[in-house]
């Protein structure tokens, strides 16, 4: 080829990045041997190879051509090292390239080479030459790669193998985005790839992969794991704030889950589906409000988890879903003020917990579950009174969110977590009036939180965090007698519920927040003698505080909510007229 030919596949190639990919590996192979290109290209098949993987990608043929080829293939300046595994591989973007010319163009071959691949990989058991497998069987058998990767995640996650579950999750990525998958195998790698990254990934992100993966399952006439999928879609869009929407989705997952239940009533697997839609559709009930109807919800979920672990004690997966089940009821007894009896709850899954921990101490997802039982019971017994009970769980929950956090500095939901726990540690502490200490830890929380929303502004329970977050900072300022500076937090924490609240008069949780921050940006500014202000921050917390409790009129917190709100009110309106007035 010669210098003018070279510049015009160059300049042709510029606004096509295949064409370019092309165009470079054919000046440069233009001058080498035909079994070099052939070599190559196998090479790019795996994400890594070295002269073994390349014999048994050419079939087992070990020749002096293909030793030749070999030697002059690690010279090519598109192939580079891969320390990981003491090999080499071909650069990425070249890589990705020729694999979907390849199945584009030689499905044949294409398919050939993926198979010779995932035999040889099928020979190490070790998670990374598992992974490969799955990659290369998905390309040339992708129902059979698609079961051998339910397998293999269904494996991991009970582990709680992390590590080996986001590797899998790079490559369900990789081939998500290659769009060379049929449908039914692309269905699960889309719904396994937003389960594993979900924590790892924008909200909005995971919410597109679930309604791909609603769709697609759909299109296979796949029922349960439509199911699946639609409940895990009512999940992130209830943590997006979208309450009808997410509620719309449990009870679509829940309609199909009653037709399976009905047609296979001994399947326990159906039966744990059925009861993971009640949970769902009691989580937007709750989060409206509606205490009494979310409590039948979570109790019929938890009768069919209860039957489940005493029918297969030895499934551990039952046993997690019972513990989830008794805190899902333990909310609701605590929002009915029976603190013991939500205690006996939190303390039930806590056993359950605590017994799966000790079955594997390496189960991070069962660590996390652990923390969260610790939290609870902590904030149970905060409410009873018993300071030092309260403190040993939040300090066993603290421990081992930041032994969590800190092995994972990038997975959201431990970060998460782990500032809920220093706020509980800090509110725990201002009541005991240590509020030196309880604000240092309400600051970590801030930090993080603020780290969170700055990744993923649209993620409304960070949002909500946040907003907490600023509030109990200046709770404790409040404390210390800068009540300027408390503002400052008060102010902040306000104006995030009011961009949370305001489009959504119906999320009743939200509302409640807002009383909240109205009243006490209120009450700091009558400290600081501003008592126009001050009154009309109280006076807008007292409207929503009444909507509330007309909507729910048994609700006896909200009842006294509006008692104790008029009667500031009435006492900002006063200190306001004496103001004006030049009175004292």
């Amino acid at each position: 080829m010669d210098f003018d030919e070279t510049i015009r596949q160059l300049e042709a190639a510029q606004k096509d990045p295949e064409a370019l990919t092309f165009a470079t590996l054919n000046i440069v192979l233009a001058p080498r041997s035909s079994q070099l290109k052939r070599i190559f290209e196998a090479a790019a098949i795996p994400h890594w190879f070295d002269k073994e993987i390349l014999i048994a990608l050419s079939g087992g043929r070990n020749d002096k051509e293909l030793s030749a080829a070999t030697e002059e293939l690690y010279q090519l300046p598109m192939v580079e090292p891969f320390g990981a595994r003491n090999a080499s591989n071909v650069h990425e973007a070249t890589r990705l390239v020729i694999r979907k010319a390849m199945a584009r163009d030689d499905p044949e071959r294409y398919r050939d080479l993926s198979r010779l691949a995932a035999e040889y990989f099928a020979a190490d058991a070790r998670p990374h030459s598992r992974i490969e497998e799955v990659y290369h069987r998905l390309a040339y058998a992708p129902d059979d790669g698609a079961n051998q990767l339910l397998e293999l995640h269904e494996t991991w996650r009970f582990r709680g193998a992390y590590e080996p579950l986001q590797a899998l999750a790079v490559m369900l990525e990789e081939h998500r985005r290659s769009g060379l998958l049929a449908s039914r195998s692309r269905a699960l790698v889309v719904a396994i790839l937003a389960q594993l990254r979900q924590h790892h990934m924008p909200l909005a992100t995971t919410v597109s992969l679930w309604r791909e993966a609603v769709d697609l399952f759909k299109e296979n006439g796949n029922e349960n794991n439509e199911a699946v999928a639609l409940d895990y879609l009512g999940e992130q869009l209830r943590a997006e704030g979208q309450l009808d929407a997410a509620l719309a989705e449990y009870q679509a997952a829940l309609t199909i889950r009653e037709k399976l239940v009905a047609a296979d009533p001994a399947n326990p697997e159906q039966q744990l589906y059925l009861s993971n839609s009640f949970n769902g559709i009691g989580e937007i009930l709750r989060s409206r409000g509606q205490l009494h109807a979310a409590f039948a919800q979570y109790e019929a979920a938890m009768e069919i988890r209860e039957r489940l672990v005493a029918e297969h004690a030895e499934v551990a997966q039952y046993q997690r879903d019972l513990s989830v089940s008794y805190n899902n009821v333990g909310h609701i007894l605590r929002e009915y003020g029976r603190t013991d009896a939500a205690l006996s709850r939190y303390q039930d899954s806590l056993s359950i917990r605590a017994h799966l921990v000790a079955l594997d101490p390496h189960h991070t997802e069962w660590q996390r579950d652990l923390s969260i039982s610790h939290n609870y019971a902590g904030d149970a017994l905060r409410e009873a009174g018993r300071f030092d009970d309260a403190l040993f769980h939040y300090a066993e929950a603290l421990e081992i969110l930041t032994k969590l956090a800190a092995g994972d500095p990038n997975h959201t939901e431990w970060q998460r977590d782990l500032s809920i726990s220093h706020n509980q540690i800090g509110r725990l502490l201002r009541d005991n009036f240590e509020l030196e200490g309880a604000l240092e830890h309400y600051r970590k929380a801030l930090t993080i939180v603020e780290r969170l929303t700055d990744q993923d502004p649209h993620q409304t329970e960070w949002q909500r965090d946040l907003s907490i977050s600023h509030n109990r900072v200046g709770d404790a300022l409040r404390g210390m007698k800068q009540a300027e500076n408390a503002l400052v937090h008060y102010n902040a924490g306000l104006a995030i519920l009011r961009r949370l609240a305001d489009p959504h008069p119906s999320h009743t949780e939200w509302q409640r927040d807002l009383v909240l921050s109205h009243s006490k940006v209120g009450h700091i500014l009558c400290e600081l003698k501003r008592y126009d202000e001050a009154y009309a921050h109280l006076q807008d917390a007292l409207e929503v505080a009444e909507r509330l409790a007309a909507g729910e009129p048994s609700r006896s917190d909200l009842q006294r909510a509006v008692m104790i709100l008029r009667a500031d009110v009435a006492h900002a309106a006063s200190d306001l007229a004496k103001s004006e007035h030049g009175g004292t």
